[in-house]
């Protein structure tokens, strides 16, 4: 085998004073150049470690997008020297050419270890695919001397999109189109919310995140997903509009009555929980005949939602004093809610409700 190569057209650059090189890689091929059952040194191990759980999602992009979908480019390391022969009699450090790597050196990736799982299994389901191409971004590094300093190097300034500013930016997804559309039609969304930043700032006049109203949404939505987009745009309109004009206080904020800052900090209703466990209960309104569940929207005009009623929202929205948004704090916050509405709670929230006391008394 040591006398065989797998040749690649690619381009060679420089940085401080190494060469890498930027090929072009067909899908059915990066499997065998990238393997997972390579013994490397312990080190490394940690850049290797697959969550399984985003892998079928990243496969079914793939897959469900075949004439959109959008990979970036995979970067690793190869442990041995390799040769590049320029095209066209090109000199000088840069340039394209060939790129011939032999077949028994090994790749280790530093960035790219989950599409390339995912390509591997829409591989499986569509192999069609494997004539399509990824870049990959190499650097030589014989014996993976450098490896774990070059994948430091690339984590230290990595710098990750923010949840609100993906849902933004996505014209694909059903949801996010939905919760943008609502976010138009509801008055007290519309101008209040902060669209790109998952967090607000203290200064801001913003009263929600986009990735909040979001997440709500999702809940309040969950069983009505064979119902046309039509119909899910609407019901969701109707319920945040409705459930706007329950809460004063947020209209108040529209107007700049109140400071939405003041509002947030002192109230539970100014956050993603709060908005996460009012879509709970609205789940328990789709049983309602149509039209009357908006008046049983109405108690939300009587609960005291300020943080400082601890007796209330302890143990349930915040614990110690600070807003959670786990999905237990989400379910007891939801609770509370239905209770005041005069929902009846699921066997899952009378169990929670169960070991919250329970854990009260010990």
């Amino acid at each position: 085998m040591a006398g065989f190569e797998l040749h690649l057209l690619g381009i060679r650059g420089k940085q401080a004073g190494h060469d890498f090189y930027l090929v072009m890689c067909p899908l059915r091929l990066l499997p065998r150049l990238f393997r997972f059952d390579d013994e490397i040194q312990p080190e490394l191990q940690a850049q290797r470690v697959l969550n399984k759980g985003r892998i079928p999602e990243i496969a079914r992009y793939i897959t469900e997008n075949p004439d959109s979908y959008v990979l970036s480019s995979i970067i690793g390391s190869i442990d041995r020297e390799v040769q590049f022969e320029p095209a066209g009699g090109q000199t000088g450090s840069a340039g394209f050419g060939i790129l011939k790597l032999p077949i028994s050196a090994r790749l280790l990736i530093h960035d790219g270890l989950h599409r390339r799982a995912a390509i591997e299994t829409a591989l499986r389901l569509k192999p069609d695919l494997g004539d399509e191409t990824i870049s990959l971004v190499l650097y030589v590094d014989p014996g993976f001397r450098r490896s774990e300093q070059i994948f430091s190097d690339l984590k230290r300034h990595e710098s990750r999109s923010s949840r609100s500013q993906g849902i933004l930016c996505d014209s694909r997804d059903e949801l996010a189109l939905i919760t943008k559309e609502a976010i138009k039609r509801v008055d007290v969304f519309e101008g209040m919310t902060e669209m790109v930043r998952s967090k607000i700032s203290n200064r801001s006049l913003k009263l929600f995140t986009l990735s909040g109203i979001y997440h709500a949404t999702k809940i309040l939505l969950s069983q009505k997903q064979a119902t046309p987009f039509a119909e899910k745009l609407a019901w969701a309109t109707e319920f945040w509009t409705e459930v706007a004009r329950n809460i004063p206080d947020w209209g108040r904020a529209k107007r700049r009555e109140v400071s939405p800052a003041e509002l947030r900090a002192t109230c539970v209703h100014s956050h993603a929980i709060a908005l996460s466990a009012l879509a709970r209960a609205g789940t328990s309104l789709l049983e309602i005949e149509q039209g009357k569940w908006r008046k049983r929207l109405a108690p939300l005009r009587k609960l005291d939602w300020s943080r400082s009623n601890k007796r209330l929202w302890e143990g349930r929205a915040m614990i110690a004093g600070r807003l959670s948004k786990s999905n237990m704090n989400i379910l007891l916050t939801g609770n509370v809610l239905k209770r005041q509405l005069r929902a009846p709670l699921t066997r899952e929230e009378q169990d929670a409700e169960g070991r919250l006391k329970a854990d009260e008394r010990s």
